[in-house]
């Protein structure tokens, strides 16, 4: 997610209002998977995944805020709605006790006119929680195959995941670790 939090604002302010709302919609994804992590819920394939997230607790609270996301017409309501869903579950996150207290804050994106709430934060506490040995030498920020691919054609055939074997090898180039 915190790759593309002050992207809604760069396109948006560019005058790519159809690329603000495309990033938008990625990040209230982002967003819906990380609410069914958090509430131990299998998060189906994407026919079913609006209808299965209706139905978590957190629905309630944030489905307002994503209706804001998609019906806004320009990028800084739109930036503000999902900003406001980042707080959600920045606070959420606090409540587990996972980690550390994180900052539950908006800020700016560097000296940018873009806002933020600065996730990485929040992954970056998380991993640091990591004490497997075999987990902690996985590819730092890679996750599993349904965040690399959303593909059904991949996700519905389990036989082909040995295939992306290779994506997880330890000693991955692009790898912090």
């Amino acid at each position: 997610m915190a790759q593309e939090e002050p992207f809604i604002g760069c396109t948006g302010d560019v005058g790519d209002d159809l690329g603000s709302r495309i990033i938008a919609a990625r990040q209230v994804r982002n967003v819906m998977r990380l609410a069914f992590l958090i509430e131990k819920t299998y998060a189906p394939y994407f026919k079913w995944f609006g209808s299965a997230f209706a139905k978590l607790t957190c629905a309630p609270k944030l489905m307002p805020l994503f209706e804001n996301v998609w019906q806004v017409n320009n990028w800084q309501p739109r930036e503000a709605a999902l900003n406001e869903a980042y707080l959600f579950m920045a606070r959420w996150h606090n409540k587990l006790n996972l980690t550390d207290l994180l900052p539950a804050e908006v800020s700016y994106f560097h000296e940018r006119p873009y806002r933020i709430i600065n996730s990485e934060l929040f992954a970056e506490a998380l991993y640091s929680q990591i004490k497997e040995p075999q987990v902690r030498t996985l590819p730092h920020g890679l996750g599993n195959l349904d965040q690399i691919s959303d593909s059904t054609d991949v996700l519905s055939k389990p036989k082909r995941f040995p295939k992306f074997s290779a994506l997880f090898a330890q000693g991955d180039p692009y790898s912090k670790t």
